[in-house]
């Protein structure tokens, strides 16, 4: 067959009841007794599980940046519960709205690190919002695209984020109609291997 039997990713209820049932009970690794269907008979192979991750928070991808002041210089020394009422909770989230003041845009926080140096700590890039870290990810869900966030207080100090960009992530995991094609594919081929098979059994090779 074209693609050699592999039906790639497949979610339940995509495939015929029968062989549904058969994937549920399969681990991975396992392959299937023949398996009766209106299409004929199938082996099924089970070579991985995974959850699937077509909507929800998990479908979203982020393309966000941020930048960190630090409570300390040098080696940062982490503050587990950081809170206003320490000098050095309270210099950095002022320098972070400072700093905040000036950026507008994404391509402004490419600039910042090279500007302030060790002061600061910049990165970013894409990211499904399932993945961003608890603390940060209702801000990234919620604010508005090239604006700054309020400053978020984690251990190690004070972060600005901002999201450039939000869009769906394309499921990877084929339709029903196109797991059926390539069943009826597979189903063709092996007739076709049969018929040629059968022929060749047939055939009477004359010598003169």
């Amino acid at each position: 067959a074209a693609v050699g039997g592999d039906l790639g990713w497949v979610q339940e209820g995509q495939l015929s009841e029968e062989l549904d049932r058969e994937l549920a009970r399969l681990s991975i690794g396992d392959i299937s007794d023949p398996i009766r269907t209106i299409g004929g008979y199938y082996i099924l192979n089970l070579q991985d599980r995974r959850t699937a991750t077509g909507g929800g928070l998990s479908g979203v991808v982020m393309d966000m940046r941020q930048f960190m002041v630090p409570y300390t210089s040098g080696i940062l020394t982490p503050i587990p519960n950081p809170q206003l009422s320490d000098e050095r909770v309270a210099n950095a989230v002022a320098k972070a709205k400072q700093i905040a003041a000036n950026v507008s845009s994404c391509t402004d926080i490419e600039a910042l690190q090279e500007e302030h140096g060790r002061d600061i700590m910049a990165d970013g890039g894409s990211i499904l919002l399932a993945e961003v870290p608890p603390l940060f990810r209702a801000t990234a869900e919620t604010a508005e695209l090239n604006v700054p966030s309020e400053p978020i207080l984690s251990p190690q100090g004070a972060h600005v984020l901002i999201v450039c960009d939000r869009s769906m992530h394309e499921s990877t995991v084929p339709t029903r109609d196109v797991i059926e094609a390539r069943l009826n594919q597979e189903t063709l081929a092996l007739r076709a291997r049969r018929y040629l098979r059968d022929l060749r059994r047939e055939a009477v090779v004359e010598f003169r």
